[in-house]
């Protein structure tokens, strides 16, 4: 997506939050933002999932929720981060076991099933276990690989 078509879609939410009735709620859904400059721009309740926010300049006005996260298409994160993902994934799936199967070159746990976030998943580091972090810490350094900052909130 250009940054006219971003700045056209921007400026509609914006009329939409002020209640005014041209505006347009925000439909980001399946957009491909990576590298746009998103510091200015009040996303606030758009529909961004799927969204690629890959190297995005992108600020949060409030602390993000693991919903809104989980929503984006996180593309590749560290291994720590991927391996912590995998974990949740897992977890909250209602047959854990088909990851070990699938690690070892079978078919996808999430042939029948929605998954829980969007990444580039490793088979490599695939250990089964319980997920480490916190949500909060999750989060936390999810915004710091990506670069994304929270207004107001500082990431340590």
């Amino acid at each position: 997506m250009n940054s006219d078509e971003l700045k056209v879609i921007s400026d509609n939410h914006k009329l939409w939050l002020n209640d005014i009735r041209e505006g347009v709620k925000a439909n980001l859904r399946y957009a491909d933002l990576s590298y746009a400059d998103l510091r200015y721009a009040n996303l606030r309740y758009a529909d961004l999932s799927y969204a690629d926010l890959s190297y995005a300049d992108f600020e949060f006005y409030k602390f993000p929720s693991i919903k809104l996260l989980a929503s984006f298409s996180l593309q590749r994160l560290s291994d720590s981060l991927t391996l912590e993902l995998m974990r949740r994934d897992a977890y909250g799936h209602p047959y854990p076991e088909k990851f070990d199967i699938w690690a070892k070159g079978g078919v996808c746990p999430y042939t029948d099933e929605d998954r829980m976030w969007f990444f580039t998943e490793k088979k490599e580091l695939w250990k089964p276990g319980i997920p480490t972090m916190s949500d909060r810490d999750l989060i936390v350094s999810i915004c710091k690989e990506k670069g994304w900052k929270i207004r107001n909130f500082d990431l340590g």
